[in-house]
């Protein structure tokens, strides 16, 4: 069946953003608690994710005394910008630092800076505060 019915692949294709496919999790009944995953169709800005990750959950469970709950969760952490990560360390080994709107052309802003947040968090790159501009190099023990 593919990602969509037939003939919207061409209306997918003119709009510029991301797109989701619904996909059961498990199943909810009055009962038992239940759930449905926002899978990427499509992200043409790639801002969201790769093409079949979870981006969003929707999670439905029932009341005590009838109704639903229903809450959103965020995939946990499932996209990981990594050819960004490793074309941001290649770039600050060849040129020691960058600033971050040079890091930014090389490629979406967003997932630019979410490598960089990944590459932080996970003490790859430092960043230090030089007047008003954030400069970013490697950490010491990366370098090698």
């Amino acid at each position: 069946r593919g990602r969509w019915a037939r003939g919207s692949g061409a209306k997918m294709g003119r709009y510029d953003g991301a797109c989701y496919e619904i996909v059961l999790g498990e199943s909810y009944t009055p009962t038992k608690p239940g759930s449905v995953r926002l899978k990427v169709a499509k992200d043409r800005n790639g801002g969201v994710g790769a093409i079949g990750a979870t981006a969003f959950e929707l999670r439905f469970a029932p009341k005590d005394f009838g109704g639903t709950e229903v809450k959103w969760a965020l995939a946990p952490d499932s996209f990981r910008p990594t050819v960004l990560m490793s074309k941001i360390i290649d770039h600050l080994k060849a040129f020691g630092e960058a600033g971050k709107r040079d890091l930014r052309e090389l490629g979406n802003h967003g997932a630019v800076d979410k490598a960089l947040q990944l590459l932080l968090k996970e003490k790859t790159v430092v960043m230090e505060v030089k007047g008003q501009k954030h400069v970013f190099s490697l950490a010491p023990e990366t370098e090698e």
